[in-house]
């Protein structure tokens, strides 16, 4: 329960109530209680967190920063246990501030009732205690900070939802739980079908002990932590769930660069995994072992090859001609970018060489071919073609299978457009619709007038019509010239002239 501002939860009158793996954070009062749980018997009461006269069991739960709004002084608590029985195992409170403005909280309250800690980490400990008499110490209890990875989050606020609440390397709270503590999976939670285990993972399905016989040092807290994947002890279960499995914040390149991955053809969209996990996820091809994705070509940013490499689907809408005559410019060198470094097929003597590539153009035009190769900054190869890709077609640049990868022999990837390039060249279709018209004029003016941005490369990519490599007047006025057929430079004019086939 995380960043309620009302009643959140009700338990009215139960004989028991068993919680494992609980988060209770940012939870504020607008009354008399935050109402994190809360029981009707007693509306009035006080504090973060309401029990009333049954008995409650608490595993393995974490309470952090639970407030409350109005000035109850030193009555003020986290949790408050009225006319029942509370036990908290491997519970870590921590953060928390019950009280109203500057003046400090407690921790637990009980009144008529009895509670008893073990093996839980409490900001204070018996100081944190409202009625310490009521409270029955059962040992192993620390007052030690459990140092989470990130109390407040990204954006530094104590109590809501991007509150990073698992433990660092060194937390006291690592191993320091009590499996003895630990309840059974009555519910069979991991769907192995057994029931007289321990409970087998924690709030990210990571696994807490080995369950068949309770085995390991359990942690305290709602989080367990796990050395053996990365330095935040996310364990991979998690890390897979969220798309991120270098836990770097952003989206793994497998899935969010190329749609469709699917690196051991499994029908599942892979997530650049890292290790094995008890459910299987992480070795999505049965290998045993790591999975591994097949190198694939990485999607370019520029349209332009030149100081970056290409993207599929980019019309070079630059001038062809300065004379009106010749056909003398346009795209005859590709920059590719892999995945990985990439070596080619046995004649390339361990390199990448002109072999390894097909090029084709749609209709009936002729199309160019592979030259020479300078993979001297693999992952990124260099392709000079034998002339310029033709007019009013898609040349489409396809890397063969006999291209692997350098570290693990893999061919490249065989699916969408993860192995091929298509470029078109259509002479003033700034706006990239494969068509030379009105609207590229208002998008020329864009990038030029006004600064727009384009959605993928840059503007000379596609308002460059004299090919100087920077933006100016003189690119309207060739612009002009080409879709009215001015000579030179434009060697036919290209107003309303469209690319003879859609891509490829």
């Amino acid at each position: 329960m995380i960043g309620s501002d009302e009643e959140a939860a009700q338990f009215v009158t139960v004989p028991a109530l068993r919680a494992i793996n609980c988060l209770f954070s940012g939870n504020t009062s607008n009354g008399n209680s935050t109402r994190t749980v809360y029981l009707t018997e007693w509306p009035t009461g006080i504090g973060g967190t309401y029990f009333n006269d049954a008995t409650f069991w608490f595993h393995n739960n974490t309470f952090s920063r639970n407030l409350t709004d109005v000035d109850l002084s030193s009555k003020a608590a986290e949790v408050k246990v009225a006319r029942g029985d509370a036990k908290f195992r491997n519970c870590a409170f921590w953060n928390d501030d019950a009280a109203y403005d500057a003046v400090d909280g407690i921790t637990v309250q009980v009144n008529d009732a009895t509670a008893d800690f073990g093996n839980c980490v409490i900001e204070g400990v018996t100081s944190a205690f409202y009625t310490p008499a009521e409270i029955t110490d059962l040992g192993a209890n620390l007052a030690t900070d459990p140092t989470f990875v990130d109390s407040d989050g990204v954006n530094d606020t104590l109590g809501d939802a991007d509150d990073n609440l698992r433990l660092q390397a060194a937390s006291p709270a690592i191993a320091t739980g009590a499996n003895g503590f630990f309840p059974l999976d009555l519910y069979d939670i991991d769907e192995d079908g057994i029931t007289d285990e321990c409970f087998p993972v924690d709030l990210d399905d990571c696994v807490r002990v080995v369950v068949s016989a309770c085995t390991g040092d359990v942690d305290i807290g709602v989080y367990e932590f796990d050395a053996a994947t990365d330095s935040t002890g996310t364990c991979d279960a998690a890390l897979f769930a969220a798309g991120d499995m270098d836990n770097n914040g952003i989206l793994d390149v497998c899935d969010v660069l190329n749609s469709g991955i699917d690196c051991d053809g499994n029908g599942l969209l892979d997530a650049c995994e890292l290790a094995e996990d008890i459910f299987n996820l992480l070795d999505q091809d049965g290998s045993g072992g790591l999975d591994v994705c097949q190198p694939f070509l990485a999607p370019g940013s520029q349209g332009v090859s030149f100081s970056d490499h290409a993207f599929s689907g980019y019309i070079d809408p630059r001038w062809e001609s300065d004379d009106g005559v010749n056909f003398e410019f346009g795209i005859s060198q590709v920059a590719l970018v892999f995945s990985e470094a990439m070596i080619g097929s046995a004649n390339c003597a361990g390199s990448v060489c002109p072999d390894n590539f097909i090029v084709t153009v749609t209709g009936s035009g002729s199309a160019p071919t592979v030259t020479s190769v300078d993979d001297s900054a693999n992952p990124k190869i260099v392709l000079t073609l034998s002339g310029i890709i033709p007019l009013k077609e898609w040349t489409t640049i396809e890397v063969k299978n006999n291209v692997v990868s350098a570290a693990t022999g893999r061919p490249i990837l065989k699916a969408g457009h993860n192995d091929l390039l298509d470029v078109g060249y259509m002479p003033c279709d700034v706006d990239q619709d494969g068509t030379c018209g009105p609207f590229d004029i208002i998008k020329i003016r864009q990038y030029i007038t006004n600064g727009v941005q384009p959605s993928i490369g840059t503007p000379e990519d596609y308002a460059d019509i004299n090919r100087t490599s920077a933006l100016d007047p003189q690119d309207v006025i060739r612009f002009r010239q080409l879709i009215n057929g001015v000579s030179p430079p434009a060697t036919q004019t290209w107003g309303n002239v469209s690319m003879n086939n859609p891509q490829p």
